[in-house]
């Protein structure tokens, strides 16, 4: 196959079943920080004169057919994925997620209370296990993510969106048949172990056909894609509610939603990892799981995003919210349903509104803004006194978009030029030393807290901690490693243009 004939670096072409060639249609798409009216395609170059007359024929009927596509009465950025010709391959691949965000989506309530209910409603064993959990799979995912990167890039993408869904499946059978600790634990962990590889597999995916994850295609495609997949989890949460569905029968019809997303990838999705794209096996560093420490160090600002990626990302480890809501407001799953479709809806709706904050706000103040709305956060959860108030949270979250700053990462590893595999391994990777400790520590926190007798510290020191950790991002280490940071802004695909 080959490439478009631009300066401009385009993503693969779609492959049919037999590796005939599909010219994907490129129109052009907006930015993370606005929508940008749509571009003409670029003409392929041509090495002389087409050799008759009936291939000039056949290209000018598939140009007529581009154009009427494009004008179908559809809204502006459907309408440019609808014009493309691998549009079809797309909605495959957007739609076999869609299964495993379902599959998702009933056990996200239902697997916190099978944990509570396994142990006999003691919430700080609950705690326990969970933060075990995260510890394990921490581990065990430094260990395997490059193995998996560099499998991914070298032998496809395919065979991680089969196999991913298909073990899930498999896992979350065993733990409805057998709910005890162990089987609990081994169920996540075997979890991560297959799902881990079908997410990096269809952002690759996604990415190869769109030009990189730096790309503004890929920047739209994904915002859209996201809404959908909330669209899906807020529809089987609502199922779910609506007929009552057990813990237990949660967990198998999960196990039936993911068995049916390997069944839809093998049967409609093709690989999209041409030949010639393809990297050989670098079993030692597939085997070396620090090999992100050598990925990291071959640029000054990928150095810097590094730093500023692990600042950020020290309270995404706090996972107590669950724990605390029941214990502090005695949720069951009934309430935890009903937060989960509010954040269901806050993300259908965030990407109409959270693009023209940023268009207007720009990425810098974007994602310093994002911290502050995350202080803000914090604050209200621990400063609740009604469980309602927690309803703000994810609206407060929703209004600066977090792409702002994750596609300066994406554009910083093209321009070193890095698979898509071993960006996103590496990226997983470089926070390991915050998945070993923090969840523990969070945890503990938590624990410890929860004994105390003044009201407004019981269970809620790990929410002020994380508000100290935001205001202080958001005050010294973005605006001091801003400018290292925006010397990857422009993607190497951009640089070519110039």
């Amino acid at each position: 196959m080959q490439r478009q004939g631009s300066a401009r670096r385009r993503g693969p072409q779609a492959t049919q079943r037999n590796g005939t060639p599909l010219h994907a249609s490129q129109t052009g798409h907006g930015s993370e920080a606005h929508l940008s009216d749509a571009k003409e395609p670029d003409e392929p170059e041509r090495e002389g004169l087409l050799e008759d007359d009936a291939e000039s024929d056949a290209q000018s009927k598939a140009h007529k057919q581009g154009n009427a596509k494009s004008k179908l009465p559809l809204p502006g950025w459907l309408a440019k994925l609808v014009a493309r010709d691998d549009a079809m391959e797309l909605a495959a691949l957007v739609v076999g997620r869609g299964f495993v965000s379902a599959g998702f989506s009933l056990v996200l309530v239902a697997s916190p209370q099978l944990l509570l209910e396994i142990n006999q409603g003691d919430h700080a064993a609950a705690e326990n296990v969970r933060a075990l959990i995260e510890t394990i799979n921490t581990v065990t995912g430094l260990l395997s993510r490059s193995l998996i990167g560099n499998f991914i890039d070298s032998y496809g993408r395919l065979p991680a969106l089969i196999i991913g869904p298909a073990l899930s499946a498999a896992a979350r059978l065993l733990v409805a048949v057998y709910p005890s600790n162990g089987a609990y634990i081994l169920y996540r962990v075997i979890n991560m172990f297959s799902l881990m590889p079908l997410m990096q597999a269809f952002t690759a995916s996604l990415a190869d056909r769109l030009g990189g994850r730096g790309s503004d295609d890929y920047a739209e495609v994904n915002r859209y894609t996201w809404m959908f997949l909330a669209t899906v989890r807020m529809a089987v949460l609502n199922l779910s509610r609506t007929y009552r569905v057990s813990i237990r029968r949660s967990f198998i019809l999960a196990a039936l939603a993911n068995a049916g997303a390997a069944i839809f990838f093998f049967l409609f999705v093709h690989e999209t990892l041409r030949p010639k794209d393809r990297r050989p096996f670098n079993a030692r560093r597939a085997a070396n799981p620090f090999s992100f420490v050598a990925f990291f160090n071959r640029s000054k600002a990928l150095r810097t995003l590094a730093c500023v990626t692990l600042l950020t990302s020290i309270p995404l480890y706090n996972g107590t919210t669950e724990n605390f809501r029941s214990q502090r407001f005695n949720w069951k799953m009934k309430e935890n349903a009903q937060m989960h479709q509010i954040m269901n809806v806050v993300e259908i709706v965030s990407p109409f509104y959270s693009m023209h904050i940023m268009k207007a706000l720009g990425r810098k103040r974007t994602t310093v803004m994002r911290q502050w709305m995350f202080v803000l956060t914090n604050l209200n959860t621990a400063l609740a006194r009604d469980g309602r108030m927690l309803a703000l949270n994810p609206f407060l979250s929703s209004l600066f978009d977090e792409g702002a700053f994750e596609t300066l990462v994406a554009r910083a590893g093209d321009n070193v030029d890095a698979g898509q595999g071993e960006l996103s391994s590496a990226m997983m990777n470089l926070r390991f030393p915050l998945g070993l400790t923090l969840p523990i520590f969070f945890s503990r926190l938590f624990s410890h807290s929860s004994k105390w007798s003044t009201p407004w510290l019981r269970g809620t020191v790990p929410f002020w901690l994380c508000a100290i950790i935001h205001v202080l991002n958001a005050a010294f280490v973005l605006p001091l490693c801003w400018d290292s940071i925006m010397e990857v802004s422009p993607s190497r695909s951009e640089k070519k243009d110039r």
